[in-house]
């Protein structure tokens, strides 16, 4: 069992990149120190159908809240479609 208190908030984004790694996602935009633009990670995959196989990528957006024992809520994430475009 992962006590998520383990990780500090500063490894957060870390641990989530190697957690996307270790499922297979490519990481297309790895965590920075700083002002990110609400993008805490940019991860792809590649998906096979029986016609067309497409790159889609995903936003990640990493919350840690072990300490304060509160779940993330919709205020905790503002301007998605913003951060989308």
């Amino acid at each position: 069992m992962i006590d998520f208190k383990e990780i500090s908030s500063e490894n957060w984004e870390l641990f989530a990149r190697d957690f996307f790694s270790a499922l297979g996602f490519v990481i297309e935009i790895d965590p920075s120190r700083g002002a990110d633009a609400g993008r805490d990670l940019i991860i792809s995959e590649q998906l096979n159908g029986k016609l067309h196989t497409e790159k889609f990528q995903w936003l990640v957006s990493c919350k840690h809240n072990a300490f304060s024992n509160k779940s993330v809520g919709i205020e905790d994430e503002l301007n998605v479609q913003d951060r989308l475009a």
